[in-house]
Formats: structure tokens, C-alpha cells, sequence
């Protein structure tokens, strides 16, 4: 699908380099910028937890999940709504959205017995191929225009991001227990999960040059979200399904949106971005939820997310 569309977007924008580059400034009183385009990042997710609630108790380091060089194909699309006349002269609406899923990746799950992840004891592999990631931004803006070429856009919106990281083909590298696992390949089919929700506001500000047919933009946002996942661990008879542990915490992040923008005609042009992003969720809470319906807490000593990439497609201004 995502090559398919990519051919599209290719020779629209091949076709559309036969149009003579215009003057794309305009007296509209409202515009609207339609975008869409295909994506490529790389993105990794780490969350560990303590083994008791306060985080003291050795070790302060349980259990640890690393999903690495987790490579995604995405289909983003954006709409835009400018107002450049009357009352609301210089505001802007817009909305964003992106849907990928990874062609590859890996987890890695250690078990720790001392602090500070010392005396590793157990330690798995997974496949991450198949995981699939969500986001979309709804934001409202203030276009000032500093001069001629230079604009900047404070920007204040609402944020939702969404990983669903799935772990297949798990293999057993290390178990020093007692009751030790075979090593090699699970004796049952892995077919767990784990689902992250980044949800919340963020202020940024946006600063572009726009000359004749060229439009250069940098972008820089602060987050604070509120997280929360939940995670179905299918081979554990003792945990409860789908649900088999539950995380809440609070965080903070940022993000860095470089774009390139040329426009063939005033209502056609191209666009080429590159993005990365940080989030790190605070010490919150690990609930485990077990067959015979009891539960029981923990600490979750963190969540980190990173991600960069870069996209390119085309827009259309009516």
C-alpha cells in the first residue's frame, strides 16, 4: 500500500514540475492546505519496574523491556485552515495524522536480582515486526508576520500518541534459576503486547522564511502527557487476558519538525520533513493482574520514547 502510494505521490509531483513556479502570497481571506505524504522512522520504547512499590527494595530494578530499532512505514496527512482577514486575521487551525506499521524490530527482557541492573538472571529476545504506532494533533496558532519572508507561529494543541509494540518468535538466551527455562526458541507461541498511550498538551512555535517558491520552516514543541499502557502477556497462564498489567505515570517531551516546502503553482507544491522526538514518562505505578482476579502493585520506575524519520509528499492550497 505504502509503495503504491508512494508511485502516486512521485508522478503527481513529477507531473506537476511542468507548472511554472508562482507567486504563492495571496489576499484569501481563508485558506486551507491540504497535505499528505509517506514517512519512515525509527523508533525505541524502554519502561522498567521495581519490585515493590516504593523502589527501594532490592533490586530497584526488576524487570526491564527494550524495543529496538523498531522501523516504520507511515502514511501522514495534515490539514490546514488560515484566516487572513477580519477578526480572526492570523489565526490558523490544524490537524495531523499519522498510521504506520513496523517492518522490523526487537525486544529484549531481562530480569535483574540485584540493584542497578546487576545480577541478571533471565533474559529473552522477541520480534517486533507487526507493531504499529498512531498519532494525531489537533492545534491552533497565531500567524505574526515579522517582515517580507519571515513568519513565526506560537502554537498551543492537543496530542495523541500511540504505540502498539507486539513481541513474537521469543527465544530464551539466559535463566541461572533453580526451575530454569529451556534455551532457545519459547515452547509456545508468543503472541504478546504492549500498548502505549501518550496523551495531553503542547505549546511550540514555528519559524519560517517563505520567498517566491521556496518555504523553509523549523518547529519546536514542548509536551506533558499523561501515560498510560497495558499489556497482554499470552504464555503467562498466572496473568489475567487481554489485560495482563496496566502502567500509569506523567511526563514531559519534545519535538523538532524540520520541513522544506516548494511550490510548483500558488495551489501545488512539494514538501520533504525530517522529525524526532523524546518522551519520558515519570516513576508511576505497575498493576499486575492475575488469573484468580486478585492484583497486585508495583513501582514503574520509567518510560522513555524516542523516535526520528523523515517524510515526503505533497499539498494542495484552495
Amino acid at each position: 500500500m505504502l509503495s503504491r502510494l508512494f508511485v502516486f505521490l512521485a508522478g503527481l509531483t513529477c507531473s506537476l514540475c511542468f507548472a511554472e513556479p508562482g507567486e504563492t502570497k495571496t489576499s484569501k481571506p481563508l485558506e486551507l492546505d491540504l497535505a499528505a505524504g509517506i514517512g519512515f522512522h525509527t523508533g525505541e520504547l524502554q519502561w522498567s519496574i521495581a519490585s515493590d512499590i516504593s523502589g527501594n527494595a532490592t533490586p530497584n530494578i526488576l524487570s526491564e523491556l527494550t524495543f529496538a530499532d523498531v522501523e516504520y512505514e507511515s502514511f501522514e496527512a495534515r490539514g490546514t485552515m488560515s484566516f487572513n482577514r477580519g477578526y480572526l486575521d492570523g489565526f490558523l487551525a490544524q490537524v495531523s495524522y499519522l498510521a504506520g506499521r513496523a517492518s522490523s524490530g526487537r525486544n529484549q527482557d531481562s530480569d535483574y536480582s540485584g540493584d542497578n541492573r546487576t545480577g541478571e538472571y533471565s533474559r529473552s529476545y522477541s520480534d517486533a515486526e507487526g507493531s504499529d504506532i498512531i498519532a494525531f494533533d489537533v492545534v491552533l496558532g497565531y500567524r505574526m508576520q515579522l517582515n517580507d519572508d519571515w513568519t513565526l507561529t506560537p502554537k498551543l494543541a492537543y496530542s495523541y500518541h500511540e504505540q502498539h509494540l507486539a513481541m513474537t518468535d521469543g527465544v530464551q538466551v539466559l535463566d541461572t534459576r533453580a526451575h530454569a527455562l529451556s534455551l532457545g526458541p519459547f515452547a509456545g507461541n508468543l503472541n504478546s503486547s504492549y500498548t502505549a498511550e501518550w496523551a495531553g498538551i503542547w505549546f511550540g512555535g514555528e519559524l519560517a522564511w517563505h520567498r517566491g517558491a521556496h518555504r523553509l520552516s523549523v518547529e519546536l514543541q514542548g509536551h506533558w502527557k499523561d501515560y498510560y499502557a497495558e499489556a497482554n502477556w499470552n504464555l503467562r497462564e498466572d496473568f489475567a487476558h487481554p489485560v495482563s498489567f496496566a502502567h500509569w505515570s506523567e511526563g514531559t517531551g519534545y519535538r523538532w519538525i524540520l520541513n522544506y516546502q516548494y511550490y510548483f503553482q500558488s495551489r501545488f507544491s512539494a514538501w520533504i520533513q525530517a522529525t524526532a522526538e523524546d518522551f519520558e514518562a515519570d516513576p508511576g505505578r505497575d498493576v499486575v493482574y492475575f488469573a484468580d482476579g486478585s492484583k497486585g502493585a508495583t513501582r514503574l520506575n520509567g518510560v522513555t520514547w524516542e523516535s526520528s524519520g523523515y517524510a515526503v509528499g505533497v499539498a494542495f492550497n484552495f
